[in-house]
This record gives structure tokens, sequence and C-alpha cells, in this order.
């Protein structure tokens, strides 16, 4: 998954890719203890993407933050 596509998703999109993505990792980490797996570089790849959308969702929600901020200056 591409920073690029993550930027195009909307709130809840990324809010449940994300949600999906863990459950995935933990999936496969499960599975990796009961036997090896076919293609153990996925958990590298999905941990990074975890990462991405973490830091995709705490960049909106400071972003959020910062403008009700700004209004409250304005307003008063």
């Amino acid at each position: 998954m591409t920073m690029d596509s993550i930027k195009e998703m909307s709130n809840k999109e990324l809010v449940d890719t994300y949600k999906d993505t863990k459950k995935k990792l933990a999936k496969m980490r499960f599975q990796s203890v009961i036997s090896a797996l076919e293609k153990p570089h996925l958990l590298k790849e999905t941990r990074k993407d975890i990462a991405r959308m973490a830091g995709e969702i705490n960049n909106r929600r400071k972003a959020a933050e910062f403008a009700a901020f700004e209004k409250t200056i304005n307003e008063g």
C-alpha cells in the first residue's frame, strides 16, 4: 500500500482498513508461530502499512484539532 493510496482514502475507509490490517497482522503472527509462512516478508510489509496508516490518521486528527483551535481564536 502506497502513501498516495492512503491519502486518497476517506477517514472512515482509512480507519476500517487500519483495523482490518491489524487483524490480518495478528493472524499472520499466530500462523507464523504454528508453522512457517509461505511469504514471511509480508509480516514486515504489513507492519509498515499499519505504521503509514497510523501516521496519516494522527496527521488528520492533529489537523482537525488545529482547525478547531483556530476557529475558536478567530471567533473570540
